[in-house]
């Protein structure tokens, strides 16, 4: 008698089906990387920036690196020790001229951006898309 109706009562509602797909879904369309790798020629690679983009080099071991313009006018050259870094602002192109690739991590917005298969001493072109 009773006894059922009230557990019947206490029982937690089912879930309609209909109800979880009206949620919206953070998957379905992921955001696109800010830096892509178009072209690697021998020692030169050309990354494309999709937006405003700082690129940042930091040494694991000795480097040498050379920042220019794309009209070739230098920003900055240096050797790098380890524990160093460098942020350079990517608004407008910029080449990075690099020595001792193995030993420098490269990085687009805080986030490692993958040179491998690129020589130890490489050249790498940052473009802006549009």
């Amino acid at each position: 008698g009773l006894a059922g109706t009230d557990q019947a009562e206490s029982a937690p509602p089912t879930a309609r089906p209909g109800l979880r797909s009206t949620l919206p879904t953070t998957t379905a369309a992921p955001i696109p990387p800010i830096a892509r790798l178009l072209s690697v020629r021998g020692d030169e690679a050309v990354v494309r920036l999709a937006g405003p983009a700082v690129v940042t080099l930091t040494a694991r071991e000795r480097c040498w690196v050379r920042i220019a313009r794309s009209d070739g006018t230098t920003i900055g050259e240096e050797t790098l020790v380890a524990g160093t870094a460098r942020a350079v602002d990517a608004r407008t192109p910029i080449v990075v001229s690099i020595g001792n690739l193995p030993g420098l991590t490269v990085g687009v917005n805080d986030r490692p951006f993958d040179l491998a298969g690129l020589p130890a001493t490489a050249r790498v072109r940052f473009v802006r898309s549009g």
